[in-house]
């Protein structure tokens, strides 16, 4: 039996959702189906991770280093930040503070409040509020969103 790529996002079975692959130094559209490369794409991102901040934000390096620290030698993963400068933005990107972080667009954290360009308090493992989520937090929503440990 032969393996054909799929063609569209039509022909992948239960679901897919668009991710990118680089190569010769150009992104180039690939399908992921349920947060794993399709069979015979090589080097395609199995996750996407973006912390949405406003500009100057002093909590998003500290987010960007928790999970710098959790995806380190797992290939596949890109960490990105997209700097929010208008509620504009805010609300179409799906930013409920700063910074907020995404899962393949998807964010895994509950928030109350509508979109906004407010800093954002996430709570602590000491029970305490914080600027960026806890390591802990972080890692199980990796694991939700399909990242292996």
């Amino acid at each position: 039996m032969t393996k054909t790529p799929f063609r569209n996002l039509r022909d992948v079975p239960g679901g897919s959702r668009p991710v990118s692959l680089v190569a010769c130094g150009r992104q180039q559209p690939v399908v992921s189906v349920q947060g794993t490369a399709v069979p015979g794409v090589i080097g395609a991102w199995v996750m996407d991770l973006t912390v949405l901040a406003v500009p100057d934000c002093p909590n998003a390096p500290a987010l960007e280093k928790r999970l710098a620290g959790l995806v380190a030698g797992r290939p596949g993963v890109r960490i990105s930040r997209h700097v929010v400068g208008s509620g504009e933005d805010a609300a179409r990107l799906g930013m409920h503070g700063s910074p907020t972080l995404l899962i393949d667009g998807r964010d895994p954290f509950p928030a109350p409040a509508g979109p906004a360009l407010t800093c954002r308090l996430y709570p602590s493992d000491e029970g305490r509020l914080d600027g960026a989520p806890a390591v802990s937090a972080l890692r199980q929503a990796l694991a939700q969103a399909g990242l292996p440990d």
